[in-house]
């Protein structure tokens, strides 16, 4: 059955997490950068077909919060490659119907980066084949204590459903010790 696209259209949304090309590099005796560029490769010929497969919006996860963790020239090649693929890509992209748009956070990315973020999702607007997202500098941990937060702050406005929660005496852990979900006191 095909679920509507990011934009209300008919298609489905797939998500792709973008991980191991170092790994896959590093086992046939190459530099890492060189797994991240056949990374980039294999992700135009995702792009490429996704249309035909009934894929209405394509999300690639290509660089987490953590990765900023890496050797600071691995970080500085992947921004490096990254605005080089938008560079590259927004004409390709614009002529096959292809709409850009990155999601995540923007304000450790380089000037030059986002002015080439900037450009790629002007540049390919009025694509209305595939919704290409482009996620970088993103952390579900980092979204889960926003969304906690704002519910702290503003509790009306979080109300999912009227559905009653089980009641814990202690708090479950989140795949870590640092996040921690418990649920709210109930009114009644």
């Amino acid at each position: 059955m095909a679920q509507s696209g990011s934009d209300g259209s008919g298609g489905l949304h797939v998500a792709l997490i973008m991980d191991g090309n170092g790994r896959w590099a590093a086992a046939r005796g190459l530099p890492r950068s060189a797994g991240h560029r056949a990374g980039a490769e294999a992700a135009r010929a995702v792009i490429r077909a996704a249309p035909e497969l009934g894929i209405a919006t394509l999300t690639l996860f290509g660089f987490s919060a953590a990765n900023w963790r890496r050797p600071a020239s691995e970080v500085s090649a992947l921004m490096s490659l990254f605005r080089k693929y938008l560079e590259a890509e927004t004409a390709p992209c614009a002529s096959n119907g292809v709409r850009m748009s990155v999601i995540g956070r923007r304000e450790r990315l380089s000037p030059r980066l986002l002015a080439a973020i900037a450009a790629a999702e002007a540049g390919t607007r009025a694509g209305r084949r595939l919704h290409l997202r482009l996620a970088v500098d993103y952390s579900a941990r980092e979204a889960i204590v926003r969304a906690a937060r704002l519910a702290a702050d503003q509790p009306e406005s979080c109300r999912v459903s009227n559905r009653r929660w089980p009641r814990r005496s202690t708090p479950t852990p989140l795949r870590s010790s640092t996040c921690w979900c418990a649920p709210a006191a109930s009114s009644g």
